[in-house]
């Protein structure tokens, strides 16, 4: 039997919204709403706090969504179709970002990170961004 179940510690991050054109010919603007996290693992015996794990991937949000943005607004009109394909991208984009950072850590072999799409969904324009995450550290 294991000693322990589940993810040590989990991250999620305030939701990014960005108006896009969606559709085909003349699209209408839409919100396209994303949220990521991150699920944190130890890989081996560490001195160091998962939740000083947590805190270094709290820090990186900025950096994510930044990168996100720009790259959401460099899509010019998206078809309906493509939002699997874009997910995609945008997950790509984030865990590119933050491994950059992370690498940078000393102590960064002794957790896997894992950042995840945890929602990504289009609304109309009435429809704004959620209340942020409540922060535990």
């Amino acid at each position: 039997m294991a000693s322990y179940v589940g993810d040590r510690a989990s991250v999620n991050f305030d939701e990014i919204v960005v108006s896009l054109k969606l559709g085909e010919g003349s699209a209408a603007l839409e919100n396209l709403h994303v949220r990521l996290g991150a699920i944190i693992n130890p890989r081996s015996v560490s001195l160091t706090d998962p939740y000083e794990v947590g805190r270094i991937v709290w820090r990186q949000q900025a950096r994510i969504s930044d990168r996100l943005v720009d790259l959401l607004l460099s899509k010019g009109t998206v078809s309906p179709n493509s939002l699997p394909r874009l997910k995609t991208e945008t997950l790509e984009a984030a865990r590119a970002v933050f491994a950059e950072a992370y690498s940078k850590w000393s102590r960064a072999k002794d957790y896997e990170v894992e950042t995840v799409v945890t929602a990504f969904y289009v609304t109309d324009l009435s429809v704004g961004a959620h209340a942020s995450s409540p922060r535990w550290f």
